[in-house]
């Protein structure tokens, strides 16, 4: 059997496509099989000339054809400028089958896959209509490398189906195909209102006599920055072209000011002895507030008599007309109940004692010089007892003490007892420990009844546990992957919950070291990985916090949110350790 009367199958494109291809590059070449206008069957016959075949009995020898087809590379300029590459190589091979089967079907290899050698001149039409698809192309053109290193430029024309060129006997090898627009002058941007809004309008003008080529968009309009009652704020409209001639345009606008404050609902409140009314208004726009104090006035609406109590009335007016007067009424015991007094108050609201001290409390009365006892009482005496006015603080908490007469007229106060060693305000720690101290559920209970500790070093158990239980002690289940957390530990649950939600990997990878010191660094960025690591854009103020270390956003975002100054002004000392009352501190101002 001679090739001449071989039956032949064109197997079509075989394609091959890097991931940076794009997918209507791809389709169309998988969907074209190239639309090859000659037959490979005819070269291949020519390449293998008058060769003898040993054909089994009862078979027949097909001549495979195909293409393989390498999508090498792609690009796209901001002009519309497209080039990309194709690798063209031709194959086939002869196989032997049975004469009833479809020439395409796969059989014995007779002449393994090899590739025919090019002696004519071929046409091919390459489907580049999508993948160009831009009507501002005004060249095309087509570079041929062969495998000996040759270039060849060839014939082109865009037709309906594809880019057409005709090559010479050159072989085959890589294609360049290049789609060049035409040069325009840089773009004009036109404005125009319509309505609320802006129309912009693009004219780019060919240098090359072409059509100009013009694109219409709505403008779409963001606040930036919302006014505010006597400050102006801030907007802009963004037009964003689909041509890729056009640069997308901004306009920045000013958003005029309200001209005038908006208060909400008024609050009032009133001194202990209710000789005073405060009132407060405070702007829903921009937050400014109003007060205003005013005396009050103190009339009986109703007399007492020996059996019925009377009313007594505290007004105040204020003299600005946002706050409304207001009144409170008292009851009048009945002059039949043995004591004279209508009324009891604190100065205060609220008193501190230090664990260890004594303080007398001084109840008010009205009238002053009544000669009726008062009976004070506390509701835990193992934090604050009393003898009479006398209280006494044991340990830290927080009590109520009651002052009361024997006609049952009675008044309230808190006392917060405090550690012995956070008891001065004006440490930066005070605040964020008794925020702890009373939080529910609560964060920490100190070191013991009396101490806090705030200088001591915090250790990881600890810092993951605060964190844990300021998000309320979520329920956690699963299995816990760090050999070093046992189970009835107090910091075990925590441990879980931060592994959980992204908060800590461990030391290792089965490790968490909860026994090891906490150092400024992680704290930091155990609290940013807690609140899921809000963006943050800028340079930290430290020169110890290098970029590309583990917590250097989240130093970065602890400076912006003002949750920490450094240990001056131009170091954070991310490695030193955490102290008791740096952690509550620092947790404190990052989530209360």
């Amino acid at each position: 059997c001679r090739i001449t009367v071989l039956d032949s199958a064109w197997l079509g494109t075989k394609l091959t496509a890097g991931a940076s291809i794009p997918s209507a590059v791809v389709n169309e070449l998988k969907n074209s099989d190239l639309n090859l206008q000659y037959d490979i069957a005819s070269v291949a016959a020519e390449t293998l000339g008058q060769q003898k075949l040993n054909v089994p009995a009862n078979k027949k020898a097909v001549l495979q054809s195909w293409l393989n087809v390498s999508v090498d590379s792609y690009a796209k300029d901001a002009l519309g400028n497209i080039r990309y590459t194709l690798t063209l190589t031709p194959k086939f091979k002869v196989v032997a089958m049975n004469k009833t089967a479809d020439s395409a079907s796969a059989g014995e290899d007779l002449i393994a896959e090899s590739e025919p050698s090019l002696s004519v001149p071929a046409q091919m039409v390459i489907p580049v209509k999508e993948s160009i698809g831009n009507a501002n192309v005004r060249r095309l053109s087509v570079t041929h490398k062969t495998k000996d290193g040759a270039e060849y430029e060839y014939t082109d024309a865009l037709l309906d189906e594809g880019l057409l060129f005709i090559y010479q006997n050159h072989g085959y090898g890589t294609f360049s195909i290049k789609a060049e627009t035409s040069s325009y002058k840089d773009p004009v941007y036109t404005w125009t209102q319509k309505g609320d809004g802006y129309e912009v309008t693009a004219l780019a003008q060919s240098e090359e006599g072409d059509p100009d080529i013009t694109e219409t968009v709505t403008a779409v309009y963001t606040v930036v920055e919302e006014a505010e009652c006597f400050k102006a704020g801030k907007g802009v409209y963004t037009a964003t072209f689909t041509n890729p001639l056009f640069d997308t345009q901004t306009m920045n606008v000013s958003i005029p000011a309200i001209g005038h404050h908006d208060y909400g609902e008024p609050e009032y409140t009133w001194s202990n002895d209710l000789s005073k009314a405060t009132a407060k208004a405070v702007c829903k726009v921009c937050g400014e507030e109003v007060k205003e104090t005013a005396n009050t006035t103190y009339a009986v609406i109703k007399e007492p008599t020996k059996t019925e109590t009377g009313t007594g009335r505290y007004t105040a007016v204020f003299s600005n007309t946002l706050f409304e007067t207001q009144t409170k009424d008292i009851v009048i015991p009945a002059t039949g109940s043995g004591s004279d007094i209508i009324r009891i108050w604190f100065t205060q609201d609220e008193y501190t004692m230090t664990a260890g001290k004594k303080m007398v409390l001084i109840a008010h009365t009205d009238p002053e010089d009544t000669t009726d006892k008062i009976t004070f009482t506390s509701s835990d005496p193992s934090i604050v007892s009393n003898e009479d006015n006398l209280l006494s603080a044991h340990k830290a908490g927080r009590v109520t003490i009651t002052a009361k007469a024997s006609n049952g007229v009675s008044a309230e106060c808190s006392i917060l007892v405090l550690f012995t060693d956070a008891s001065d305000p004006n440490k930066f720690f005070y605040n964020p420990v008794y925020w702890a101290f009373e939080h529910k559920p609560q964060i920490t209970t100190g070191t013991s009844e009396t101490t806090f500790s705030p200088n001591e070093n915090c250790t990881r158990g600890h810092i993951v546990t605060f964190l844990y239980r300021a998000a309320g002690e979520p329920k956690v289940s699963g299995k816990m992957p760090f050999t070093d957390v046992k189970p009835g530990k107090f910091y075990y649950n925590a441990v879980l919950w931060a592994v959980q939600n992204n908060i800590t990997t461990g030391t290792s990878a089965t490790t968490f070291s909860p026994n090891d010191n906490c150092t400024r660094g992680h704290i930091v960025t155990f609290l940013y990985r807690y609140l899921k690591e809000p963006s943050v854009s800028g340079t930290v103020p430290f020169s110890d916090v290098k970029p590309g270390k583990f917590y250097y956003n989240a130093v970065l975002w602890a400076v912006k949110n003002n949750i920490t100054t450094g240990t001056s002004s131009t170091t954070f000392s991310p490695n030193d350790n955490c102290t008791r009352g740096q952690a509550v501190t620092f947790l404190y101002r990052a989530v209360k």
